[in-house]
Protein backbone atom coordinates (compact mmCIF):
# COMPACT_ATOMS: atom_id res chain seq x y z
CA UNK A 1 0.00 0.00 0.00
CA UNK A 2 1.25 3.45 -0.86
CA UNK A 3 2.19 6.00 1.76
CA UNK A 4 -0.62 8.38 2.66
CA UNK A 5 -0.60 11.51 0.58
CA UNK A 6 -0.89 15.01 1.99
CA UNK A 7 -4.56 14.87 1.10
CA UNK A 8 -4.91 11.64 3.11
CA UNK A 9 -3.26 13.26 6.11
CA UNK A 10 -5.69 16.14 5.84
CA UNK A 11 -8.59 13.69 5.73
CA UNK A 12 -7.25 11.94 8.84
CA UNK A 13 -7.12 15.28 10.66
CA UNK A 14 -10.73 15.94 9.70
CA UNK A 15 -11.71 12.45 10.86
CA UNK A 16 -10.00 13.07 14.20
CA UNK A 17 -12.12 16.22 14.49
CA UNK A 18 -15.26 14.14 13.96
CA UNK A 19 -15.94 14.85 10.28
CA UNK A 20 -18.03 11.92 9.02
CA UNK A 21 -17.80 13.04 5.39
CA UNK A 22 -14.00 12.80 5.57
CA UNK A 23 -14.30 9.23 6.88
CA UNK A 24 -16.66 8.33 4.05
CA UNK A 25 -14.25 9.80 1.51
CA UNK A 26 -11.23 7.96 2.97
CA UNK A 27 -13.20 4.70 3.07
CA UNK A 28 -14.31 5.11 -0.54
CA UNK A 29 -10.74 5.87 -1.59
CA UNK A 30 -9.17 2.73 -0.07
CA UNK A 31 -12.06 0.25 -0.03
CA UNK A 32 -11.18 -1.45 -3.34
CA UNK A 33 -7.45 -1.52 -2.55
CA UNK A 34 -8.07 -3.08 0.86
CA UNK A 35 -10.49 -5.59 -0.61
CA UNK A 36 -7.97 -6.69 -3.27
CA UNK A 37 -5.28 -7.04 -0.61
CA UNK A 38 -7.56 -9.17 1.57
CA UNK A 39 -8.41 -11.37 -1.43
CA UNK A 40 -4.69 -12.15 -1.69
CA UNK A 41 -4.71 -13.28 1.95
CA UNK A 42 -7.86 -15.37 1.71
CA UNK A 43 -9.48 -16.84 -1.39
CA UNK A 44 -12.89 -16.49 0.26
CA UNK A 45 -14.66 -13.55 -1.41
CA UNK A 46 -17.28 -13.34 1.34
CA UNK A 47 -14.71 -13.28 4.13
CA UNK A 48 -12.71 -10.54 2.42
CA UNK A 49 -15.86 -8.49 1.94
CA UNK A 50 -16.87 -9.02 5.58
CA UNK A 51 -13.43 -7.90 6.77
CA UNK A 52 -13.65 -4.71 4.70
CA UNK A 53 -17.10 -3.96 6.07
CA UNK A 54 -16.42 -4.98 9.67
CA UNK A 55 -16.66 -2.47 12.43
CA UNK A 56 -15.52 -2.86 16.00
CA UNK A 57 -18.46 -3.85 18.19
CA UNK A 58 -18.45 -4.52 21.90
CA UNK A 59 -18.33 -8.22 22.65
CA UNK A 60 -21.00 -7.61 25.30
CA UNK A 61 -23.43 -6.34 22.68
CA UNK A 62 -22.64 -9.21 20.33
CA UNK A 63 -23.05 -11.76 23.14
CA UNK A 64 -26.31 -10.25 24.36
CA UNK A 65 -27.74 -10.09 20.82
CA UNK A 66 -26.82 -13.72 20.19
CA UNK A 67 -28.47 -14.70 23.47
CA UNK A 68 -31.62 -12.80 22.48
CA UNK A 69 -31.58 -14.42 19.04
CA UNK A 70 -31.31 -17.94 20.46
CA UNK A 71 -33.87 -17.29 23.18
CA UNK A 72 -36.24 -15.68 20.68
CA UNK A 73 -36.00 -18.67 18.36
CA UNK A 74 -36.43 -21.16 21.21
CA UNK A 75 -39.33 -19.16 22.62
CA UNK A 76 -41.13 -18.96 19.26
CA UNK A 77 -40.65 -22.67 18.60
CA UNK A 78 -41.73 -23.66 22.11
CA UNK A 79 -44.70 -21.28 22.07
CA UNK A 80 -45.88 -22.76 18.78
CA UNK A 81 -45.55 -26.28 20.15
CA UNK A 82 -47.38 -25.23 23.33
CA UNK A 83 -50.24 -23.79 21.31
CA UNK A 84 -50.53 -27.02 19.33
CA UNK A 85 -50.52 -29.09 22.54
CA UNK A 86 -53.08 -26.80 24.20
CA UNK A 87 -55.38 -27.01 21.18
CA UNK A 88 -54.97 -30.75 20.73
CA UNK A 89 -55.31 -31.80 24.37
CA UNK A 90 -57.07 -28.85 25.94
CA UNK A 91 -55.74 -27.13 28.99
CA UNK A 92 -54.35 -23.78 29.86
CA UNK A 93 -51.73 -22.32 27.56
CA UNK A 94 -50.14 -20.45 30.49
CA UNK A 95 -49.71 -23.71 32.48
CA UNK A 96 -47.90 -25.23 29.51
CA UNK A 97 -45.72 -22.13 29.17
CA UNK A 98 -44.80 -22.31 32.85
CA UNK A 99 -43.44 -25.81 32.35
CA UNK A 100 -40.70 -24.70 29.97
CA UNK A 101 -40.22 -20.92 30.12
CA UNK A 102 -38.28 -20.70 33.41
CA UNK A 103 -36.09 -23.74 32.79
CA UNK A 104 -35.30 -22.52 29.26
CA UNK A 105 -34.17 -19.13 30.55
CA UNK A 106 -32.20 -20.67 33.42
CA UNK A 107 -30.49 -23.29 31.27
CA UNK A 108 -29.62 -20.70 28.61
CA UNK A 109 -28.19 -18.29 31.15
CA UNK A 110 -26.17 -21.01 32.92
CA UNK A 111 -24.80 -22.19 29.58
CA UNK A 112 -23.86 -18.64 28.57
CA UNK A 113 -22.08 -18.04 31.88
CA UNK A 114 -20.22 -21.36 31.74
CA UNK A 115 -19.15 -20.72 28.16
CA UNK A 116 -17.57 -17.45 29.25
CA UNK A 117 -15.96 -18.85 32.40
CA UNK A 118 -14.74 -22.24 31.22
CA UNK A 119 -15.48 -22.79 27.54
CA UNK A 120 -18.15 -23.72 25.03
CA UNK A 121 -17.66 -27.47 25.14
CA UNK A 122 -17.95 -27.57 28.91
CA UNK A 123 -21.06 -25.39 28.74
CA UNK A 124 -22.68 -27.72 26.19
CA UNK A 125 -21.89 -30.79 28.29
CA UNK A 126 -23.21 -29.11 31.45
CA UNK A 127 -26.43 -28.18 29.64
CA UNK A 128 -26.89 -31.78 28.49
CA UNK A 129 -26.30 -33.07 32.01
CA UNK A 130 -28.78 -30.57 33.47
CA UNK A 131 -31.38 -31.57 30.87
CA UNK A 132 -30.82 -35.24 31.71
CA UNK A 133 -31.15 -34.51 35.43
CA UNK A 134 -34.63 -33.15 34.81
CA UNK A 135 -35.70 -36.59 33.61
CA UNK A 136 -33.94 -38.53 36.36
CA UNK A 137 -36.42 -38.12 39.27
CA UNK A 138 -39.50 -39.42 37.39
CA UNK A 139 -37.48 -42.34 36.05
CA UNK A 140 -36.17 -43.34 39.48
CA UNK A 141 -39.56 -42.90 41.15
CA UNK A 142 -41.06 -45.34 38.62
CA UNK A 143 -38.31 -47.92 39.03
CA UNK A 144 -37.27 -47.36 42.66
CA UNK A 145 -40.28 -45.98 44.53
CA UNK A 146 -38.41 -45.95 47.85
CA UNK A 147 -36.08 -43.20 46.67
CA UNK A 148 -37.50 -39.69 46.81
CA UNK A 149 -36.15 -36.67 44.98
CA UNK A 150 -36.96 -33.01 45.11
CA UNK A 151 -40.25 -31.98 43.62
CA UNK A 152 -39.91 -31.82 39.80
CA UNK A 153 -42.01 -28.67 39.86
CA UNK A 154 -38.83 -26.91 41.06
CA UNK A 155 -37.77 -27.06 37.39
CA UNK A 156 -40.87 -25.14 36.33
CA UNK A 157 -41.16 -21.38 36.05
CA UNK A 158 -41.00 -19.76 39.46
CA UNK A 159 -39.71 -16.47 40.83
CA UNK A 160 -36.57 -18.24 42.06
CA UNK A 161 -35.82 -19.78 38.66
CA UNK A 162 -36.41 -16.44 36.90
CA UNK A 163 -34.27 -14.58 39.45
CA UNK A 164 -31.40 -17.05 38.99
CA UNK A 165 -31.67 -16.76 35.20
CA UNK A 166 -31.51 -12.95 35.33
CA UNK A 167 -28.63 -13.15 37.82
CA UNK A 168 -26.61 -15.43 35.50
CA UNK A 169 -27.29 -13.14 32.52
CA UNK A 170 -26.22 -10.04 34.44
CA UNK A 171 -23.07 -11.81 35.62
CA UNK A 172 -22.24 -12.92 32.06
CA UNK A 173 -22.73 -9.42 30.64
CA UNK A 174 -20.48 -7.85 33.26
CA UNK A 175 -17.92 -10.66 33.11
CA UNK A 176 -17.53 -10.40 29.33
CA UNK A 177 -14.65 -8.14 28.35
CA UNK A 178 -15.50 -4.68 27.10
CA UNK A 179 -13.40 -5.10 23.97
CA UNK A 180 -12.67 -8.32 22.09
CA UNK A 181 -9.30 -9.84 22.81
CA UNK A 182 -7.19 -11.03 19.93
CA UNK A 183 -5.75 -14.47 20.44
CA UNK A 184 -2.69 -15.95 18.80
Amino acid sequence: MDKPTGDDRQLLRHIADGDRQALTELYARYQRLLFNYLLQLTPDYGLAEELVLSTPTSIRIVMFCRLLLVLGYDFALSALASIVVALAHGGSLWEIFQMWLGPMLLLSSITLTLSLLIGSWFAIMAALVLEALQELPPYIERHAPLLHFANPSAWQTSPTVLFLAVLFIIFAVFYAPRQPRLSN
